[in-house]
């Protein structure tokens, strides 16, 4: 049995710990608005990539930005990638350097064949694609346009309904640990659509293995354009025979059977003359961050 110095003992030990509860010691962290595996990164069963057609439900978190022209007609040309059921991360050129009277219209989501309005490999169909609203634009407050070295070039588009995930509508995930952030790799993937001509984009949702540049040579090879990148970026050997890394869309890694996002396409060599020129993507393991506190 406690005695009387005991019990006071007691209740000012558990009065000392109320207080500190009221501290930041004892706030409950906030809980991420971004999902972890195994609800992010999940696609068709691993295979060997045998062709460069995707498979119908392949990388179900690729998302198309579609534009509104001048002339009143609708077309896509920058991608993007569902990080949640709220937001798309893509290109911050995509949402801000657009031609004289373009305008973002809305969002496609669970597309495969742009050239059919019904998905379907062999005997097998896909739900039909959804296409949702643009609640809000968030540019990187760093992000200079326009910009030859595009820096910073991210931006992430809040939908203006929560999606429900299903096989071809679910998001990635992002590189958001330690371990995760620190490791490199030698080749990533990207999915698209082939690009003709620099135009619309059409046809079968594509993918195709990309290598990662050392970044160092290509920072140098850059500079002889006058184009000083940073750490924030990354460099890809462009592909030679096939186009698919469309601005904003996602360079990506399957790791322990889950897909991450570790790039947002941004530009290209062949922007600048030459075809010697690898293409930039945006390091998204140094903007996880910023994604984190500009969600809600």
């Amino acid at each position: 049995m406690l005695s009387a110095k005991g019990n006071v003992f007691t209740l000012w030990v558990a009065s000392w710990m109320g207080l500190m509860c009221l501290s930041a010691y004892c706030t409950p962290a906030q809980k991420s608005l971004l999902p972890q595996p195994p609800m992010c990164g999940n696609d068709a069963p691993e295979r060997l990539i045998t062709s460069l057609v995707a498979q119908l439900d392949e990388a179900p978190w690729m998302a198309l930005i579609e534009y509104w022209k001048p002339n009143g007609s609708l077309s896509y040309l920058c991608g993007g990638s569902l990080i949640n059921e709220r937001y798309v991360v893509t290109a911050a050129h995509c949402v801000t350097s657009l031609p004289q009277g373009w305008t973002v219209h809305r969002i496609r989501l669970g597309e495969w064949d742009l050239s059919t309005s019904e998905d379907c490999d062999h005997s097998r169909c896909n739900d039909a694609p959804i296409d949702v609203a643009v609640d809000k634009i968030t540019v990187h407050e760093d992000y200079k346009s326009p910009s030859r070295n595009h820096r910073n070039d991210i931006a992430l588009i809040r939908l203006d309904r929560q999606m429900h995930y299903t096989e071809t509508v679910a998001p990635i995930c992002l590189p958001q640990n330690g371990p995760l952030q620190t490791q490199r790799y030698r080749t990533m993937h990207s999915v698209g659509w082939i690009e003709e001509n620099f135009g619309p984009i059409g046809g079968k949702k594509l993918q195709v293995e990309q290598d990662l540049v050392d970044f160092q040579n290509c920072s140098s090879n850059y500079l002889q354009a006058s184009i000083a990148l940073a750490d924030t970026q990354l460099c890809v050997a462009q592909q030679k025979d096939n186009r698919i890394d469309i601005a904003g869309g996602p360079l990506m890694q399957r790791i322990a059977g889950h897909w991450y996002l570790f790039g947002v396409a941004s530009f290209g060599g062949r922007n600048y003359g030459t075809v010697e020129l690898p293409n930039v993507y945006t390091n998204v393991m140094e903007y996880v961050d910023w994604i984190e506190s500009n969600i809600e």
